[in-house]
């Protein structure tokens, strides 16, 4: 693999070449420009910083990491109203201590940190997709990623989600640097960062736990890896004081503020909570699919059969990626996908497989073309079809998202929110919701 790619990432030319590659190929020739991708972005960042505001957006989560926060910045330990706080991982409210300990309660900067923290998860959806599937549909797919009004909503707000998706696409991205730095000494640094990077995923979020496997996998790909084995073992013993030094030690302090949770280890366990939860959970939630798709079925009949479609044609493009080289990226999204389970589905927990999703989309609608152009070569009709849906795809996305865009940042911009935090502020109406 060369480093000409990006100076990050593989090399661009070990891309396999495909008829579906040919045909997103062929599609972007059509229209795109280098200024189109350079203007995207910069929308993007425009509309992102638009929407940070010098108020507290109201939730209940929200709420809850400021109080620890203050608690920490404080110096009265980790906990709510003087009673010690084993729920909510600790790693935004560490950060938000940060602020509060430097600048005070400053939303205008905790928002602002959250935001380019977004923003950093489209530059780094660029550089982690490019060497898969090329410098121009990286773009696109960070683009479509970046115009969401799920990201834009979460991006200006004091939550997990962003945080969380910017340290996932970091780690991701440090596993391609162990398979790519030329020297070993790099190497042995990307998988040092890379182990460091997952940490703060999973005290962000306890659904970084599922980036473990994948770090693990990718440490001892020999199609990939260019460590020798002591370097591998070196990496691993990083990781687990890395990794394992601050999950054990939270463990430890959850343990310590409530003993009785000894007895039942592996249902309470904060440190497998992430899949802990998921296989808990996982039936019950089954068991009410039935019910849940009859409801919705009930109310949009054309919503459940497009999504359905959807969802195979991302299935479909996550194969697609995995058959490129790109296995890892497939791996987390199956993994990330199947948290959602835990809980009933919410839109902002889909933040954390978002540009999976959209390059899902891409790569399996241009697949399903491809497919049937190769069962009815020569005519042509259907590449010229493929092109058509890709180029609809992306003009009517974006198009789709401005409105709600625009009326979410009238709304921050408008609405009575907070300029103090206050705890009884935790029953008011969620004007944004989450």
């Amino acid at each position: 693999s060369g480093s000409d790619a990006i100076g990050i990432g593989l090399s661009e030319r070990s891309v396999p070449q495909s008829l579906d590659v040919e045909i997103l190929d062929r599609t972007l020739d059509r229209f795109w420009r280098p200024w189109i991708g350079v203007a995207g972005l910069v929308l993007i960042v425009i509309v992102l910083l638009a929407n940070v505001t010098p108020y507290w957006l109201p939730s209940p989560d929200s709420g809850l990491y400021l109080d620890l926060a203050r608690s920490l910045a404080a110096g009265k330990g980790y906990q709510v109203d003087g009673i010690p706080h084993t729920l909510a991982f600790p790693g935004l409210p560490f950060i938000l201590a940060a602020v509060y300990t430097a600048l005070g309660e400053n939303f205008l900067v905790m928002n602002l940190l959250v935001t380019l923290m977004g923003i950093g998860c489209v530059l780094l959806t660029i550089a982690l997709f490019r060497p898969w599937v090329g410098k121009r549909l990286a773009v696109l797919i960070a683009l479509l990623t970046g115009m969401t009004e799920t990201l834009v909503r979460y991006s200006g707000r004091i939550l997990t989600d962003v945080p969380h998706l910017f340290f996932v696409l970091l780690s991701l991205l440090l596993i391609q640097q162990m398979w790519t730095q030329r020297t070993e000494r790099r190497r042995v640094a990307a998988a040092v960062l890379a182990g460091i990077s997952v940490e703060v995923a999973c005290m962000i979020r306890p659904n970084g736990l599922v980036l473990i496997p994948v770090l693990i996998v990718a440490l001892f790909w020999r199609r990939y890896s260019l460590m020798n084995l002591r370097d591998k073992v070196l990496s691993l013993l990083t990781w687990a004081i890395a990794i394992g030094g601050p999950l054990l030690a939270w463990q430890s302090y959850v343990l310590g503020v409530d003993p009785s949770l000894r007895k039942t280890y592996v249902k309470s366990s904060v440190l497998l909570r992430g899949l802990g939860r998921l296989f808990a959970h996982i039936q019950h939630n089954f068991d009410q699919l039935p019910e849940q798709l009859a409801e919705t079925m009930a109310r949009n009949h054309l919503g459940v059969v497009f999504n359905v479609i959807l969802l195979l044609i991302v299935a479909v493009g996550l194969v697609r990626l995995a058959r490129r080289g790109a296995w890892h990226l497939t791996l987390y999204t199956v993994l990330g996908t199947g948290l959602l389970f835990i809980h009933r589905f919410q839109r902002r927990y889909l933040l954390a497989i978002l540009p999976f999703a959209m390059a899902g989309i891409l790569l399996g609608t241009a697949r399903l073309f491809s497919f049937a152009e190769e069962r009815h070569p020569g005519s042509g009709k259907w590449r010229t079809a493929a092109s058509v849906t890709l180029i609809l795809l992306m003009v009517a996305f974006p198009l789709a998202n401005a409105f709600p865009i625009a009326k979410l940042t009238r709304q921050k911009h408008q609405s009575p929110f907070y300029e103090r935090y206050d705890r009884g502020h935790w029953n008011d109406e969620m004007i944004l919701g989450e």
